[in-house]
């Protein structure tokens, strides 16, 4: 999805997709629409979650009558995305990809980027109290 994103000139290469945990279900997919629409704040996450609170009728996909639900990213969520998963209501959010990873370890301007070996970050629990721990997807490197 990603890929062909880029491929299609439709935005950046990174996807994303909201899941009922228990069942496997997809709810919702997102793709990152900066670009094309001219609007910084649609990154797939974003418009993953967008889409699945307007399917399922409700402003948060933690209300206690609905099942719980998970974020699935190519990437890294970035700050901005990472602060709507505490408030979008989704419980987990499993690591899959760095975006040191995914860009063959360069930075914007195509730098070759160290990483440093510290642990990866944890989100604080103060409004998230409904996730299960949400780490960086990046490993040691």
């Amino acid at each position: 999805m990603a890929r062909e994103n880029v491929q299609w000139n439709t935005g950046g290469p990174f996807g994303a997709a909201v899941f009922q945990m228990e069942s496997g279900k997809l709810i919702a997919v997102g793709m990152n629409r900066v670009v094309p629409l001219k609007n910084s704040t649609l990154h797939a996450e974003m418009v993953a979650f967008m889409t699945a609170q307007a399917r399922l009728g409700s402003h948060s996909l933690g209300l206690s009558e609905l099942p719980a639900h998970e974020l699935v990213t190519s990437c890294d969520p970035c700050a901005m995305c990472l602060g709507a998963v505490l408030w979008s209501g989704v419980r987990r959010v499993p690591p899959i990809l760095s975006l040191h990873r995914a860009s063959g370890g360069r930075d914007r301007a195509g730098r070759v980027e160290r990483r440093s070996q510290g642990r990866a970050p944890t989100v604080p629990r103060s409004r998230g109290a409904h996730l299960q721990r949400v780490t960086s997807c990046s490993k040691r490197e």
